[in-house]
């Protein structure tokens, strides 16, 4: 199973075995560090059991939308960052700080070099995992995790298909994690946010954009509302992905394309280059129970996707 990119396309098959690279790498230094820690006697700290069920939504223009949700119980000592554990484990995508700009290959460069230092993982089993919406209820499979060690193993749980109309957006959604032991909240409801809308390039609308000639993309969408969401900008290339985050609640941001060709190595914005640019509202709560012995987070991404001719030539306007 790929437990990664249900969203992913066939031709990043090169970019994706590059980053399975980096986490199979950084597995097997976190399982030698694990035996390390072990020798030093750090295994009695307390240990927390952390869920993350991660709901992901993408519109393409002109396609089908798709759906899915992935989640994952972890318990791992309470001075572990378990954002970066399920990072490591592929259960959680990472977004570069806001403000900044990052490709797929450095950000799989960083888990690596994160995982020197995480401790050994236990994948808590689930009765049942389920999400619940005004689409119905979407239960999700269990999986045994693809582990290459000991040092992440047990089971995640995804979904059965990417059917998007039991996942909407913008809607109340309601996650059960039943039987799970070590964590003291099986529930949990939260409000999902709704796909970007009113995105324009330019200031065109992203429907009528299909060649960008200008060096910088100057995005505007309209707001969410909430002060909770980030909206992050996605290029991807054939081999390669570039990603910037923006606050949601500004309602722009700007992409250079001089300064991703400088990032993508391989890559030039000229003119017969294809690419897809897409736009993502993340948004993530993290409900903790007293005394903090668990720890249970629902991440919402839903994106909205544009395919594009780029016909950029650097110094030229």
């Amino acid at each position: 199973m790929d437990v990664r990119g249900p969203f992913e396309e066939p031709s990043r098959t090169a970019s994706r075995a590059t980053q399975l690279g980096a986490i199979l790498s950084a597995l097997l230094a976190l399982s030698a560090c694990s035996v390390a820690a072990e020798a030093e006697g750090v295994t009695g700290e307390r240990l927390v059991v952390h869920a993350l069920v991660q709901v992901r939504r993408s519109e393409a223009l002109g396609g089908e939308p798709r759906a899915d949700a992935l989640a994952g119980l972890i318990r791992v000592p309470e001075t572990a960052d378990a954002a970066e554990v399920f990072a490591l484990a592929g259960l959680r995508d990472q977004l570069p700080p806001v403000g900044q700009c990052q490709t797929g290959e450095a950000a799989s460069a960083e888990l690596a070099t994160a995982g020197l230092e995480m401790p050994s993982v236990e994948l808590v089993p689930a009765d049942v995992v389920q999400v619940t919406t005004s689409g119905g209820a979407h239960l999700l499979a269990p999986h045994a995790f693809p582990s290459v060690s000991d040092s992440i193993r047990g089971v995640i749980y995804a979904s059965r298909d990417q059917t998007a109309w039991s996942l909407p957006s913008g809607g109340r959604y309601e996650i059960v994690l039943g039987g799970a032991e070590g964590l003291e909240s099986e529930r949990a409801v939260h409000e999902s946010p709704g796909v970007p809308s009113g995105v324009t390039i330019g200031g065109i609308p992203l429907t009528e954009v299909s060649e960008i000639r200008q060096p910088d993309l100057d995005l505007t969408w309209a707001p969410s509302g909430s002060t909770l969401d980030l909206l992050a900008a996605r290029l991807r290339t054939a081999d390669s992905t570039y990603t910037c985050t923006f606050r949601d609640a500004d309602g722009f941001g700007s992409i250079s394309l001089a300064e991703a060709e400088k990032a993508i190595a391989g890559v030039a914005f000229g003119r017969g280059t294809a690419g897809t640019l897409s736009l993502h509202r993340v948004r993530a709560e993290a409900s903790a129970t007293p005394g903090g012995t668990s720890v249970v987070e629902v991440r919402f991404d839903f994106s909205v996707a544009r395919e594009l001719a780029f016909a950029f030539a650097p110094g030229v306007e």
